[in-house]
């Protein structure tokens, strides 16, 4: 049930099937999936999920973050990027954390303003 007591909440739906938010969104949408979409998911390292569920499963007594393969930034589920980006995986945060993944600049840095630059 969604928080309301409702109907299943839109997050609680995509972690339900299995699939990522990007290519749950666009089966929903009917716009076809690529298969390098589908073939990423095989091609996760290790302590790399392809689902939230899948992550929250084996991520007990630690936060389930999303990586950024490519940058090797993670975010947590409090971030617009949690699960948004194209490359990346589900990870427990403290595996993530050991695989060399890091935070956003601004979540490492939280008393800087990031409406100046860094070098003012």
């Amino acid at each position: 049930m969604g928080a309301s007591g409702g109907a299943p909440g839109v997050g609680e739906a995509i972690a339900a099937s299995g699939k990522t938010q990007r290519v749950f969104i666009a089966e929903c949408r009917g716009v076809p999936v690529p298969a390098s979409t589908r073939a990423a998911a095989a091609e996760l390292g290790k302590g790399q999920y392809a689902t939230e569920a899948e992550a929250k499963a084996n991520c007990q007594g630690d936060a389930v973050v999303w990586a950024n393969l490519r940058s090797k930034v993670y975010h947590d589920s409090s971030s617009r990027n949690y699960g948004a980006t194209k490359i990346g995986a589900y990870m427990c945060e403290k595996e993530s954390i050991a695989a060399g993944f890091h935070a956003p600049k601004a979540a490492r840095d939280p008393g800087r303003d990031i409406s100046k630059p860094a070098s003012s």
